[in-house]
Formats: C-alpha cells, structure tokens, sequence
C-alpha cells in the first residue's frame, strides 16, 4: 500500500511541484506508519528538486477531511 501510495504522490509532485501532500480518510489513520513508509517511496521517485521542497502529512481531521472540505466550498459558493 505505501509503495503505489508514495509512487502516486512522487508522481503527482513531478506534475505540480506543490508545497505539500495530505494524505486523509482512512488510509490516514494508519499513522506515522504509513507516513514513514510512502516518504521513502516518495524520495525515491520524486524529483530532486520536489524532494526537498514538497512535504507530506497525515491530515488532522481523518475521515472526516473529506465532508468537511466539501462543506466548505459549499459555503464559499453561497457566499
């Protein structure tokens, strides 16, 4: 799992070169565990430079990022 994991984000990263990747829902709630293993993979298919200048981390709401993030734009539209 954090071998495909850490080979998406490396890939992702190549394309946008963000400043940094979240990982949520429940796949988040294996923890640092999982972090530990998709960074490693992160390093080795990331570019240099994406390396160093993207951060990954587990995101602070679990499962429920996703119905929050969702519940805001709705309420950024309304406005």
């Amino acid at each position: 799992m954090d071998a495909k994991l850490g080979l998406a984000c490396g890939s992702i990263a190549n394309i946008l070169n963000p400043e940094g990747i979240v990982i949520g829902g429940g796949v988040s709630s294996a923890g640092e565990m999982l972090l530990k293993g998709v960074e490693s993979y992160f390093q080795k298919f990331a570019f240099p430079h994406v390396r160093t200048s993207t951060k990954i981390k587990l995101a602070q709401l679990g499962n429920d990022a996703g119905i929050i993030g969702a519940a805001s734009l709705v309420r950024i539209q309304k406005q």
